[in-house]
């Protein structure tokens, strides 16, 4: 596949000349049909069909080889346009109208409107001249029976053949005329979920930011008043002495903590519900399926990893704690009132000395 690609892309540099590529595709493409009616001549005995099939496999043949002089430059006119229009209408004289062969115009009337080297009149004009060709052809279709008159069998093979091969040389078309609107598609959609990203993300702690948090918790709320949870708690937990932390060392010192921490509380949270940060050193704590009780434990729990830590700046070696004001949420109160309570009690710790939980 790797060497059919660059046989197919050769002479084409930087995306240029696509409806050479094309070109390329839908050559080999007709290659593999007319094969197909030289073999069906043959079963069949076609001569004349036989003959004409290997005169298109020439002309497909001709139609490859231009698409490299058309990216060399030394061959401008379209030939290709041409050898299609003879085609249909050599092979519709020999079989009528159930040879299908016009149908082939409908992929070489894309190809041209979407990736042709015509100016626009000129492709509008170039779409006539399909269509008076095809009036021309059916009109002698009308007065003229066919040279060979065809079975069921060979009718039903022409026609499968006819589909199959109109469907993959309009995929092919469809394919490369559109591969730059799609890749423009793929590019919003990924600038979209950045810049959703980027709404939603705390910039230096990489948590939730605080509108992200809240619109997590008041879809958690809706899936406990719909009774996918059995059980909702919130709560807010503030460094302690963090500004002492700031005035001694320097913001910088206050970002590792900050990082750090969001660090401890995303794998802390794994399981439990999330986290985001509330605001500087506050951040707001969502515990699904939990009541007070269970989440009260959770905290005690996390308060002892962070005593344990060992924050490290320059040559400065701290340790921190945390307070913690804790809520469960009911069906008779609102979210606000539910995080209102979390914050007072989270400033009654402070008052009782810190490095609590007050639930």
């Amino acid at each position: 596949m790797k060497r059919f690609r660059e046989f197919i892309n050769k002479e084409v540099e930087n995306g240029i000349m696509r409806y050479a590529v094309t070109a390329r595709l839908v050559a080999l493409v007709r290659g593999v049909y007319f094969l197909g009616m030289l073999i069906l001549a043959i079963v069949y005995g076609r001569s004349y069909v036989g003959f004409l099939s290997l005169a298109a496999l020439v002309g497909c043949t001709i139609m490859f080889y231009n698409s490299y002089m058309r990216c060399l430059g030394k061959m401008d006119f379209c030939i290709d346009d041409f050898l299609v229009i003879v085609t249909m209408f050599a092979f519709s004289m020999l079989l009528g109208v159930d040879a299908g062969v016009m149908n082939l115009m409908f992929p070489q009337i894309l190809l041209v409107f979407a990736l042709g080297s015509y100016s626009k009149n000129g492709r509008y004009l170039w779409i006539v001249a399909m269509m008076v060709t095809r009036a021309v052809v059916f009109e002698y279709q009308k007065t003229t029976a066919p040279y060979y008159q065809l079975g069921t069998q060979e009718r039903l093979n022409l026609m499968t053949l006819n589909f199959v091969t109109v469907c993959v040389l309009l995929v092919v078309v469809a394919a490369v005329s559109t591969k730059d609107a799609r890749q423009v598609e793929q590019g919003l959609i990924s600038h979209n979920s950045e810049l959703q990203n980027l709404a939603s993300i705390d910039s230096l702690t990489g948590l939730r930011n605080r509108r992200s948090i809240s619109q997590y918790l008041e879809e958690k709320a809706s899936d406990y008043e719909s009774g996918k949870l059995e059980g909702l708690s919130v709560a807010i937990g503030d460094i302690d002495f963090f500004k002492k932390v700031n005035d001694t060392y320097g913001h910088d010192c206050g970002d590792i903590v900050l990082r750090d921490l969001a660090t401890v509380f995303r794998t802390f949270m794994m399981g439990k519900g999330t986290v985001g940060r509330w605001g500087g050193e506050e951040f707001l704590f969502v515990f699904t399926n939990m009541n007070g009780d269970d989440a009260s434990s959770q905290l005690s729990d996390l308060q002892t990893v962070i005593r344990n830590m060992e924050f490290r700046f320059r040559d400065e070696q701290l340790h921190l704690t945390m307070t913690f004001g804790l809520s469960e949420y009911d069906l008779h109160r609102g979210i606000d009132a539910v995080i209102k309570e979390a914050d007072e009690k989270l400033y009654m710790g402070k008052e009782r000395g810190r490095n609590t939980v007050i639930y």
